[in-house]
């Protein structure tokens, strides 16, 4: 709710290996008012959360919430980038670099 109040801009949930999928209880309702202010809720890849696939958001990568909707492409490429810099090397110092660039 924090990205339908304007108290945050983006909303990014990584995976866990060793975590269950998210429920979808826990993210429907949410992603229906973030889309209705104005905002976008997808996967790690750009897809729409598939609430059709049973009770576990298991068709899915973690979450990117924004708000506005148009800083989601931004977004997403960050957090490829950061991804990507985390499987090359293991420094935090890379982490604090992208998460500048907000």
């Amino acid at each position: 709710m924090a990205l339908v109040t304007h108290a945050a801009d983006i909303l990014v949930r990584l995976p866990s290996p060793s975590a269950r999928p998210s429920c979808i209880w826990d993210h429907a309702g949410s992603c229906l008012i973030v889309t209705e202010a104005g905002g976008r809720v997808t996967d790690l890849d750009g897809r729409a959360l598939d609430f059709g696939a049973g009770r576990y958001l298991a068709r899915n990568r973690g979450l990117v919430a924004t708000m506005p909707a148009a800083i989601h492409p931004r977004v997403l490429g960050l957090v490829d980038e950061l991804a990507a810099a985390d499987d090359n090397d293991n420094d935090n110092d890379n982490k604090l670099a992208l998460g500048s660039k907000l």
